[in-house]
C-alpha cells in the first residue's frame, strides 16, 4: 500500500479533484493522546517544512498555541474516495482562532502515501499533507497486527524519521472497547489557516489555499479499540516532532471515518 515509486510514475497525470464530504472511509488506526502545555510552546518539527516557513507557523497571523490534548495517530485506510493510503499526523492541541477568539484543534504536520490524498486534503480542508513512504512490519501475533511502523521521506527511504515498535498487552490488545467521537461532549472541529503552495504542486500535490480562507473540518470516527505498548523513535525534531510517547497506545479495528466541511465560525 502507498508505493511511492508507483506514485512517482503517475505524476504526469492530472491529479483528480475529489471534493468533500468523504464518508464511509474505512481502515485501522493507532493513536496516543497526551496533555500538552501551552507554556512549553511547540516542539521543533511541529510544522511541515513548507508550512514552517509561512504564515501558518506565525502565531500573530494564525493564532497562538493554547495547549490541550496532543494527538499522534497512524491510519491505514483500506477504503477512501481516493483509494487506499497510509497516514501519520500530529495535532498538538488547541490554537486560538484570530477571527473568533475561540480555541480549536489543528493538525500541523501530516504525511500520507498518496499524491491524491495530499492534493485533496489540502484543497478541501487546508490539511497540510505531504508525501512519505510507509512500512508496516507484520506482527508475530494477531493483536496488534504490526510490530513496527516506519515512515521516511520519499527520497530517503533508508533513513526513517519514525520507527515505532508495537507490543501486545495480553488480553487488552484485543479490540474489546467500542469507540466513537459521538461519545465525546466537546467540539472536535479542526480549524486550519490558509496553506502555502509548493512550486512543484502539480507533482507533489502540495497545492495552496488560493481562496485565502480558513477551513473547518468535522471528523467522525468509530470502531473497536484495544491497547498496546509502544516504543522506539517517534520523530526526529525536523521532519516530525520528537515525541516521547513510550507506553500505552490505542489500536482501532473496523475503523469508520467521515470528513465533512462545515461553515467557518463567526465571532460571538
Amino acid at each position: 500500500m502507498g508505493d511511492i515509486q508507483n506514485q512517482a510514475k503517475q505524476l504526469t497525470r492530472e491529479i483528480p479533484a475529489v471534493p468533500a464530504p468523504w464518508l464511509g472511509t474505512k481502515g485501522e488506526a493507532f493513536f496516543s493522546v497526551a496533555l500538552m502545555s501551552a507554556s512549553k510552546g511547540l516542539s521543533p518539527g511541529t510544522y511541515g517544512r513548507l508550512e514552517a516557513n509561512s504564515s501558518v507557523a506565525d502565531p500573530e497571523i494564525s493564532g497562538e498555541f493554547a495547549g490541550g490534548f496532543g494527538l499522534c495517530m497512524f491510519v491505514r485506510y483500506t477504503q477512501s474516495p481516493v483509494g487506499p493510503y497510509d497516514e501519520v499526523l500530529w495535532a498538538p492541541g488547541y490554537f486560538k482562532v484570530p477571527a473568533t477568539g475561540k480555541k480549536r484543534e489543528r493538525i500541523t504536520n501530516i504525511y500520507v502515501s498518496s499524491v491524491d490524498s495530499v492534493y485533496n486534503g489540502r484543497r478541501n480542508w487546508n490539511i497540510p499533507k505531504q508525501l512519505a513512504s510507509f512500512k508496516f512490519h507484520p506482527s508475530d501475533t494477531k493483536f496488534p497486527p504490526y510490530k513496527r511502523i516506519e515512515v521516511s521521506l520519499p527520497d530517503n527511504t533508508d533513513n526513517p524519521f519514525i520507527s515505532l515498535d508495537l507490543k501486545p498487552m495480553s488480553l487488552l490488545s484485543r479490540p474489546f472497547l467500542p469507540l466513537s467521537t459521538s461519545y465525546i461532549p466537546l467540539c472536535l472541529d479542526i480549524v486550519i489557516p490558509p496553506l502555502p503552495e509548493s512550486e512543484n504542486w502539480r507533482e507533489d500535490g502540495r497545492v495552496g489555499s488560493h481562496d485565502g480562507e480558513w477551513k473547518t473540518t468535522r471528523v467522525g470516527m468509530s470502531g473497536w479499540g484495544g491497547m498496546m505498548k509502544a516504543g522506539g523513535r517517534l520523530g526526529n525534531g525536523s521532519d516530525f516532532p520528537e515525541l516521547k510517547r513510550d507506553g500505552m497506545w490505542f489500536w482501532v479495528r473496523d475503523l469508520d471515518m467521515s470528513f465533512e466541511t462545515v461553515e467557518h465560525e463567526k465571532k460571538d
